[in-house]
Order: C-alpha cells, then structure tokens, then sequence
C-alpha cells in the first residue's frame, strides 16, 4: 500500500484551489474632513505642516522591530521614528457632535478592504492602533513580516496622512506581484495587507510620510474553536456544520486532522502529542 501523503501537503494542494481571485493587500482613501487627530491634546492639522512635524518627533523614538523573539534596534532596517498610541487620541476629546466620525470612516474603510481580502461578511474585524510612524529624508523600512501580536490578528493597517513628501512607498508583496502604496497630500490613505505578507517602505526622498498602524484582529462568530491548557486546538459543532461548499468541507476536514493528529518530536523522545500552533 502506498503510503499516504502528509497533511501538509494536502492541505497546500486544497488551499491552491481557493481564493484564486482574492487578492492579499489592498487599499482604498478618504478626505481628512472631521478626521481629528490629537497628539498629547494638541490637534494636527492637515496636510502636516513641518511645525508639526517637529512636535511629533520631539516626542518619538527611534523605532525597533521584532527579531525572533527579540525587539532590536538595527538603523541599517528599520529607521523611521515611533511615537506610543498613548500620545495619540482619534477625533475631539470634548465629545463635541460631529467632531468624530473616525469610527464611522474607518469602518465603512474596514468594510471595503475586507471585501478586497476575502474576510467572510460576518467575520467582525476591529482595527488596534498600535503605533504611529514619521519618516524623514532618506529614512526607511527594510522587507520584513509582522508578528501577529493578538489571536485574533490576522492583518496589518496602514494609515497614511496627508503630508507633503517624494518616496517612503510602501511595498506589500502579494505572491511574488509587488503592489505599491503611495500617501497623498490631500487624503488620507488606507492599505491593508495579510501578515504574512512581506513588505517594505521605500527611503523618503523629500519631506516626512506620517502613518498610523494598526493591528487588525478578526472574530468569527460562525467558527469558534476553542483551546485548551495545551493549545491545542479542537473544533466546535459550528465549524463542523459546513457551508455546502465541497472545498470548504475537505479544508476544514484536513485542518481539523492536522491540528488534532499526534506527531513524535522532530528529535526524538518524548510521547507523540498534537501540533501546537
């Protein structure tokens, strides 16, 4: 009898039949009309003037970045400047009426973007301000793949604001095609890509690029697996009902054997226990 072929490469041959059409970055851009942004109460005005522009970095640091299970600081990768979200508040702090609509345009954004990526309608996404990014002359950010920070992480956003500068373009590669993003000096940009994703930002070659990131963390009410003490991963009835969709079924089949089939330790030793991923 010929042995089987390994869960893995199962599930790679059944994941290259779907979501061929579904790109993995995508982006989209509003006006900054009402969009307020306050740095320790302070509003920016937009486009970010250079006033504002030193204040943001009188209060920043320079950035780090993950390494393994490391947070290094490598200027020969990363080197723009980041200043903590605790500085940083979205729409008017007194509450005044129609003074905040950054819920709303985000998450009529959000709505857009999910569609673009695939994200199932019910899925709820909710964006995480993380951190907020200045680039000047000549900064830049090397190819690299964000971590995702939460379980329920599954894409990273990019805010451009509305500055006045030359390079600093983001670079997503979505499956070997690169897909360029490029602020605005009038809008306000949004792009949206996987984590798995490599991506880069180009040197800016005049002014300063201002972004916000965000973590973007999706719940899926349909699909609530569980985990135990030992992270491993089992399947509620829900995910088990199905779609009707054939591929949908075999997926979540392999998925389930994978994440519930025993393994030895690649080493040796030990008794054979469930991938723990």
């Amino acid at each position: 009898m010929m042995p089987s072929q390994p869960i893995a490469d199962r599930l790679k041959t059944h994941l290259s039949r779907v979501g061929a059409d579904i790109v993995h970055a995508a982006s989209t851009r509003v006006p900054p009309d009402g969009l307020n942004i306050l740095i320790d109460r302070a509003p920016l005005s937009f486009p970010i003037g250079e006033d504002d522009i030193a204040a943001l970095i009188s209060i920043a640091e320079p950035a780090h970045f993950g390494s393994g299970e490391d947070t290094v600081f490598d200027p020969t990768v990363r080197d723009p400047w980041v200043i903590d979200p605790a500085h940083v508040h979205l729409g008017d702090p007194t509450g005044a009426a129609g003074t905040d609509n950054w819920t709303g345009a985000l998450n009529e954004s959000l709505g857009c973007l999910s569609a673009a990526l695939g994200i199932p309608a019910d899925a709820t996404v909710r964006a995480e301000l993380h951190s907020m990014l200045v680039y000047g002359e000549g900064q830049f950010f090397l190819p690299q793949q964000d971590s995702e920070k939460d379980d329920s992480m599954l894409a990273t956003l990019v805010v451009g604001l509305p500055t006045t500068h030359t390079g600093g373009e983001l670079v997503v590669d979505d499956h070997g095609a690169d897909r360029i993003f490029t602020g605005d000096p009038n809008d306000i940009t949004l792009a949206a890509f996987y984590a798995d994703r490599r991506h880069e930002v180009k040197p800016v070659t005049s002014g300063h690029r201002v972004t916000l990131t965000f973590n973007l963390l999706v719940d899926h009410p349909a699909a609530e697996d569980t985990t135990d003490d030992d992270h491993t991963m089992t399947t509620t009835a829900a995910a088990d009902a199905g779609t009707g969709d054939p591929v949908d079924s075999e997926l979540r089949a392999l998925i389930t054997e994978y994440f519930t089939t025993p393994v030895k330790p690649r080493w040796g030793g030990g008794n054979a226990t469930p991938p723990q991923r």
